[in-house]
């Protein structure tokens, strides 16, 4: 069951993917589309309106054809990381890496794409290879601090989210982000009151909601939790969060947390 308190990564909102990710290339390339001057352009629009498999398609027949560029690998890439084709898409960005040495896009594709793939250590080396270049990079410090968080580490995300909250206090994804961390920090107290100061106004999400639900189950309120659980949720779906939330606390497992929080699945929303 899909839940809503994995840490939004990047901003990142992914799409369903339908078919094998190992064999999405040979399908792009079954049936090449256009492959001249007004393919990228066709390409672009597509993945601009969603269409990713139509994006990829047309971005693989293109780059099939010869036309190899920074530009056509990075539309490749992302359309790739959009379908949940993930070792595709990492192959696509490290290419782009090839061809950028010192830009910081295939470096952050590589890193974000390394999270989805359960690979923090490995996204910490690109996020930094990216801040090494571009200091203030917002993508590259929220997702090294994400990498930090599912390495274990909220001790060294902590300092990002506060450098990203200082240029911006009111971004909703960092502040959830921290709110999340500080959960896995067992900061209890101080994650309730990081999520709550936004999980009532109008840009709050679902998704904050339920994290603020989390830390008051994790805190041992079990009212909050449920009441907030209903804002979204009808009173049998709130019941089995609740119940989930509650053998989160009695496992008393950091581990156990990490995995609920990245791992994808979870109750039923």
């Amino acid at each position: 069951m899909r839940h809503v308190l994995a840490m939004l990564l990047l901003g990142i909102t992914l799409s369903a993917c339908s078919g094998s990710s190992s064999s999405l290339r040979d399908q792009f390339f079954a049936s090449p589309p256009d492959t001249g001057l007004a393919g990228q352009s066709v390409a672009v629009a597509a993945a601009q309106n969603g269409d990713y498999v139509s994006a990829a398609r047309i971005y693989a027949a293109l780059l099939g054809a010869g036309r190899e560029t920074p530009a056509l690998w990075a539309g490749y890439a992302e359309a790739l990381f959009r379908l949940e084709a993930y070792p595709e898409a990492l192959g696509a960005y490290d290419r782009l890496a090839v061809l950028t040495e010192k830009g910081c896009t295939a470096r952050i594709g590589q890193g974000k794409t390394s999270l989805r793939l359960k690979q923090p250590s490995v996204a910490v080396l690109h996020f930094q290879g990216c801040i090494g270049r571009e200091p203030e990079n917002r993508a590259a410090l929220a997702g090294l601090a994400v990498a930090h968080d599912m390495a274990g580490k909220p001790d060294q995300s902590a300092p990002l989210y506060q450098r990203l909250l200082e240029s911006r206090p009111d971004d909703i994804q960092i502040l959830n982000n921290y709110g999340v961390s500080l959960l896995l920090a067992g900061r209890l107290k101080e994650a309730i009151t990081r999520l709550s100061q936004i999980a009532f106004g109008p840009a709050s999400t679902r998704r904050v909601r339920q994290n603020l639900a989390l830390a008051y189950a994790l805190n041992g309120d079990s009212g909050a939790a449920f009441n907030i659980g209903l804002l979204d949720l009808g009173a049998e779906e709130a019941t089995a969060n609740l119940k989930y939330y509650e053998l989160l606390r009695s496992m008393k497992s950091n581990v156990a947390l990490r995995a609920f929080l990245f791992a994808g699945e979870g109750p039923k929303t």
